[in-house]
């Protein structure tokens, strides 16, 4: 039996409810419209049980109800998917509804899947969104940029690496950051031996001066150490080597004082992303003490984010 909440069950439900609404291919939308996509999205939101919640939540709705939507607007060749979907998002904006405004983006991602002429345009309004005042909807906002690399890899990795190299705005450098990430979505990104250019935009912003941005530099290096610990390993060791980084036993706790704001940076964003492998694979530790220093296997606390490392008796 399909469950009620199963992304089958939520498109089945989609294309029954607006399959026959010819009207939403005519543009802008009435608001009336809107508003009927608006209550069927909390409706749909209202009938998952509370136990799925978790896991099943407005941003699952949103991407299963684009799919629907996209299957009803496949055959309309005139459709503009970038216009309906900044309307939607506008509306929800207006209406405080994340629903309407996960959904839009949702369905902008959706679009990318079929439309590698317009994915520049419809990348840049991802950016645009990135820069949102609510946390939610900068997050939800890589799901764009996701479709994309899945898609139209090449293309989506020139447009990100050119914002990159002039890019100041941290919510932006965090969004192609965190669009990297090794998740199961984007299963290239986990092979050692097709992420070079994933490693290289990394390399651009490895001593960022927003802890933002390093965190999720780190937090990507980790998630990428888990399939190629290795590679990381020597990934990192150079970036010493290229900083001129004399490593001794204290590094991994030495001050932005003692080491200066650059090598400050880039030493937090090593540990931060090394932090797996130090606490799950000790056959790596000669390697991690040649990158960070014996202090850091020994003491590091990564939880505190200091060394735990014993006073010495007077």
């Amino acid at each position: 039996m399909v469950s009620n909440s199963s992304k089958s069950a939520i498109i089945n439900r989609t294309l029954e409810m607006f399959s026959k609404c010819v009207i939403l291919c005519n543009l802008p939308l009435k608001n009336s419209e809107i508003n009927d996509i608006q209550s069927f999205l909390q409706h749909e939101y209202k009938i998952i049980p509370e136990n799925e919640r978790i896991g099943k939540g407005s941003v699952y709705i949103a991407i299963n109800v684009a799919a629907g939507f996209l299957k009803i607007l496949k055959d309309s060749k005139n459709f503009d998917g970038l216009k309906f979907s900044i309307q939607i998002f506008n509306y929800g904006k207006e209406k405080n509804d994340i629903n309407l405004k996960n959904f839009a983006i949702a369905f902008l991602a959706e679009t990318v899947s079929n439309s590698e002429k317009l994915l520049v345009k419809m990348l840049n309004q991802a950016k645009l969104w990135a820069n949102d005042s609510e946390w939610e909807i900068r997050e939800m906002s890589g799901y764009i940029i996701r479709k994309s690399l899945k898609n139209f890899p090449e293309k989506t990795l020139q447009t990100l690496k050119k914002w990159l190299l002039n890019e100041k705005n941290p919510n932006i450098k965090r969004l192609i950051v965190e669009s990297l990430r090794p998740l199961s979505d984007v299963k290239w990104l986990r092979n050692p031996e097709k992420n070079d250019e994933i490693l290289d935009i990394l390399n651009i912003i490895r001593a960022d001066p927003s802890e933002y941005v390093r965190k999720s530099v780190g937090n990507n290096l980790k998630d990428l150490s888990k399939y190629m610990p290795v590679k990381i390993l020597k990934f990192t060791k150079k970036w010493i080597k290229d900083a001129n980084i004399i490593v001794d036993d204290e590094l991994a706790s030495r001050s932005k004082k003692e080491l200066g704001e650059q090598q400050f940076y880039l030493i937090w964003t090593i540990k931060h992303g090394l932090r797996w492998l130090k606490e799950r694979n000790p056959e790596y530790f000669p390697q991690i003490q040649d990158i960070l220093g014996k202090n850091y296997i020994l003491y590091f606390n990564e939880k505190r984010n200091k060394t735990a490392k014993p006073k010495k008796n007077k």
